[in-house]
């Protein structure tokens, strides 16, 4: 090989990736933003509209004063199952992700309560106490870190704020999962009057769920966060007579993906909201699937028997959405910025058949990504090493 020959070459193009990367870069910032918070979410009767209804399934977990008739017999819209574990709803939340792939967004937790919280809150990186859940960054990113969240509370099954039966503690039901006699007395708005070996506590009408993902980046590194939610996982009822029921809730979601300089890569989303409701076989296993909603279609009805019917009456936009800035870096102090911040209400209705069981799942989750890539002091030192090796080979040729 002519040392003579690469020697000139190599020195030019150390030179040349010293010069370019050598300096501190004028924007090396990165940022992705995404955050969905789901508020005053209720699964009540429905209206026929999309006025978000006041009237409580009747259920007997809760015995509602306004389900009994004139007689004094409860009536019954729908009843509540527990599942194989004893628990009446399974809800989860879970994050995920990391900062230069450190894996340490990892966790869950799983509550059994209709009305249970969950909260689930993780960051990292050298700034990870900056990530504060439910606050957006709306500014050029001035932190490195990664951080997810993901937490839920109230009862989505009502109307009103009430003490009812705690569905979590076992002396509340007989050996046949029934209340007990103390828990079937009392008035369920104040708490007094049950028996004193009934358990109560205090629900909130409507669940509050947020979730939310936020990168960070203004050093070069790679970061990635995911909040997962799912809201009302396994609430497993059955229907006494054929009965409409409202989905509502007020939606804002907020996504921002920033590109400091050319070579960085950031993402917002909210992907997989969704609403499914299965029709089961008396074993709890799945038949089919007889409705569906991802608000930005209108509803599905995927059941063979012609009675199921849905209606979507309010989608103030678009839940799931990407939001990523264009590769081409474009003029400008400020690099390449998309914000998209929506806020409004979504209804929709769907039928429950008599003497069926069903499962409803919502679920759904955030992701934020960016990249800071390549780094330019690598590159500068890449630069010089370059030319280090035209040094060399010049030495050589002596």
């Amino acid at each position: 090989m002519n040392v003579s020959r690469i020697k000139p070459l190599v020195t030019s193009l150390g030179l040349a990736l010293a010069v370019a990367y050598g300096a501190p870069a004028k924007a090396d910032l990165g940022l992705g933003d995404a955050y969905l918070l789901i508020d005053n979410f209720t699964i009540l009767k429905g209206t026929g509209n999309s006025t978000q209804s006041t009237t409580e399934l009747c259920f007997d977990l809760f015995l509602q004063p306004q389900c009994y008739d004139a007689s004094g017999n409860f009536q019954r819209d729908i009843t509540i199952l527990r599942d194989a574990s004893g628990n009446f709803v399974q809800a989860r939340a879970s994050t995920g992700g990391g900062f230069n792939n450190d894996g340490q967004l990892g966790g869950s937790q799983t509550s059994g309560s209709i009305g249970g919280t969950l909260s689930v809150i993780k960051s990292t990186g050298p700034d990870a106490a900056s990530f504060v859940p439910g606050t957006t960054i709306t500014v050029d990113p001035t932190k490195t870190f990664a951080g997810a969240a993901a937490t839920a509370s109230g009862n989505s099954l009502l109307a009103a704020d009430r003490y009812v039966p705690n569905p979590n503690v076992s002396t509340n039901f007989d050996a046949s999962g029934n209340l007990i006699a103390d828990c079937l007395t009392g008035n369920v708005f104040n708490g007094t009057g049950y028996g004193a070996g009934c358990s109560t506590v205090l629900e909130t009408a409507g669940s509050t769920n947020l979730t939310h993902s936020q990168v960070s980046l203004v050093t070069p590194g790679e970061g990635r966060s995911e909040s997962s939610l799912s809201l009302s996982s396994k609430l497993v009822l059955e229907a006494a007579t054929n009965t409409t029921v409202e989905i509502h809730f007020d939606a804002t979601r907020f996504l921002r993906a920033f590109l400091g300089q050319p070579g960085v890569y950031a993402s917002a989303k909210v992907s997989d909201w969704n609403i499914t409701l299965k029709r089961l076989n008396a074993n709890n296993t799945v038949a089919e699937d007889v409705y569906e909603w991802s608000p930005s279609t209108p509803c599905d009805v995927l059941g063979a028997n012609a009675s199921y019917d849905c209606n979507s009456y309010a989608q103030a936009f678009n839940i799931n959405q990407v939001t990523q800035p264009s590769l081409t870096f474009p003029a400008g102090p400020n690099g390449d910025n998309v914000v998209r911040s929506n806020s409004g209400a979504f209804d929709s209705e769907f039928v429950l058949l008599a003497g069926e069981r069903y499962q409803l799942d919502i679920t759904h989750s955030v992701i934020a990504d960016a990249k800071i890539l390549p780094e330019p002091g690598t590159i500068a030192l890449l630069g010089l090493g370059l030319m280090g090796l035209g040094a060399v080979a010049r030495r050589a040729r002596r």
